[in-house]
């Protein structure tokens, strides 16, 4: 049954209910899974680890309920991998927000995301994740994109986001938990375009080391004196723009319109 499947693209169709891999593809072929802006609710299946060839997977703007599977770990061949209650609008702009009780992702990020080699932008946004950001985020030294939003993400940035030397953007708004210090392995970061921790409990000065990169924007705290910041850009300017993160980059609102 559809043993050619190679890309899945529901994306803004009203559908819900659970998401039917097991019944409806061969999950070894499939390179696309977009099914973002929909009312899809429960658990995101476990299957999807052994979606082999996996290669972007939209899965944000759903109603999904417990953790992040472990079994992410097993897609080596993912290059987006985008999950939030929300649109990018949010991560433009702080001030956006969506229900929080329609995004009951919790748990923590699993430390098998370190063994997701090929992945390039990853977003998660508006969840109730608690916990670190977890060290083996500094395995992935292929991602451009880093966006872990308004969650509720715990303790310190890891000197080893510092490893990831093709990071254009790294925006940490809205994780009120996070506290210590911006590491100033961060300065080895030379492609960085970007890099926001707006409405965080980092504190601190910002390095010395970040400044001299000059990214085009750079954003503090911002509405607290936690984290001093004599380089950083204007807090009330949006930073990101729907076009920045269009295709697989997974950040283009929605555009359905009500059914009749």
């Amino acid at each position: 049954f559809l043993k050619s499947l190679r890309v899945i693209e529901w994306e803004s169709n009203f559908l819900s209910g659970t998401l039917p891999l097991k019944e409806i593809l061969n999950t070894s072929l499939v390179e696309r899974l977009h099914v973002r802006d929909n009312e899809f609710s429960g658990e995101i299946p476990s299957l999807i680890g052994l979606m082999s060839d996996l290669r972007s997977c939209l899965l944000q703007e759903n109603h999904w309920t417990g953790t992040i599977p472990t079994e992410i770990g097993l897609l080596t061949t993912v290059e987006a991998w985008h999950i939030g209650g929300t649109n990018s609008m949010m991560v433009m702009n702080p001030a956006i927000r969506t229900d929080a009780g329609s995004m009951m992702i919790q748990g923590t990020i699993p430390t098998e995301i370190g063994n997701m080699a090929q992945v390039t932008a990853l977003t998660i946004v508006s969840t109730n994740i608690t916990g670190p950001i977890p060290t083996q985020i500094g395995l992935l030294t292929n991602l451009r994109r880093l966006q872990l939003v308004e969650s509720n993400l715990s303790g310190s940035i890891p000197t080893e986001i510092g490893l990831l030397t093709d990071l254009e953007r790294l925006v940490l708004n809205g994780n009120g938990n996070l506290t210590g210090t911006i590491p100033t392995e961060l300065g080895h970061l030379t492609s960085l375009d970007l890099a926001s921790f707006r409405n965080s409990n980092v504190s601190g000065t910002m390095p010395h080391e970040i400044c001299a990169l000059s990214p085009r924007y750079l954003v503090g705290s911002c509405f607290n004196d936690l984290l001093a910041c004599g380089c950083c850009t204007n807090c009330n300017q949006d930073i990101l723009s729907d076009s920045d993160d269009g295709g697989d980059g997974g950040g283009g609102g929605s555009s359905r319109s009500p059914p009749p």
